[in-house]
């Protein structure tokens, strides 16, 4: 896919949210409608550093863009059932045991801690140590045919899992890491399960073509790093201290929004001058 094409899909998913929030605001009320906007601009934002994961796997599986694709799909598809399982169990769980909000809010600022330290997830991830990478090689014997479509071989009547299969397991497998960021981060904003879950969705079905665009950018540092981890830490400030202080959605969405923008303007005046 070009870098064109990407642009233009990633455009259209944009302009989709945002048809799905105005129709939530004109069927519903404004409230639901910002509590959608916020989960997704916040899951979108987080979503940035695990497309440059996923350039690192492909890379490292020497996939070609049909096996990509093919992954993506796939993968995507697993995606938004897993974000439907963590979501409902996470409400009920808090509707139940509302302590449980301090525990996932303490789980949002360790995370942006750890990133203001150690850099983006991409940073330290390497597939060939992937626990889902060594348990597939473990167990199945693998086969290293390049450009099969396939998930699963049989030659010389053997089993065989292919490398297209350890790359579709090993991107699942990650998904359910980014869920300890993103699932928090939504249940701050909202505790309507058809509002968390649409905008975890609309989120997720836009990724396929945000990874090809930043894969033809050659993984260009945007400066959304700087407003993930601020997010991250705002997300978990509003859920510790959701006992004292009450933000509204209208004030959670734009201070999401301003941190987004401000990374992004951070990390272009931190760029050192052209020569």
């Amino acid at each position: 896919m070009t870098f064109k094409r990407a642009l233009i899909q990633c455009i259209f998913w944009l302009a989709l949210a945002l048809a799905a929030w105005l129709w939530i605001y004109l069927n519903f009320n404004f409230e639901l409608s910002n509590q959608f906007l916020a989960g997704y601009v916040a899951e979108l934002s987080l979503s940035l550093d695990n497309v440059f994961l996923f350039v690192i796997l492909f890379k490292f599986f020497n996939l070609n863009e049909q096996q990509e694709s093919r992954i993506l799909k796939y993968g995507l598809i697993g995606a938004g059932v897993l974000r439907l399982l963590f979501i409902l169990l996470g409400i009920t769980v808090l509707s139940h045991f509302h302590w449980i909000v301090y525990v996932l809010g303490s789980i949002l600022l360790y995370t942006a801690y750890k990133l203001s330290v150690k850099g983006s997830h991409s940073s330290d991830f390497n597939p060939e140590t992937f626990i889902a990478v060594k348990l597939m090689k473990g167990f199945f014997p693998v086969s290293h045919e390049k450009g099969v479509q396939t998930f699963f071989i049989t030659k010389d009547r053997v089993f065989y899992v292919t490398e297209l299969f350890i790359a579709l397991v090993t991107i699942e497998s990650l998904d359910v890491l980014f869920a300890v960021d993103s699932i928090p981060a939504v249940l701050a904003v909202t505790s309507n399960p058809y509002i968390a879950f649409a905008s975890n969705l609309f989120a997720i079905i836009g990724l396929r073509s945000l990874y090809f665009l930043v894969r033809n950018k050659s993984g260009e540092d945007v400066g959304l790093s700087y407003s993930m981890i601020a997010i991250l830490a705002f997300m978990g400030l509003k859920l510790v201290l959701s006992h004292w202080i009450v933000l509204g959605t209208g004030a959670t969405l734009s201070i999401i929004i301003g941190l987004l923008v401000s990374g992004f303007i951070f990390h272009r005046l931190k760029r050192p001058p052209l020569s």
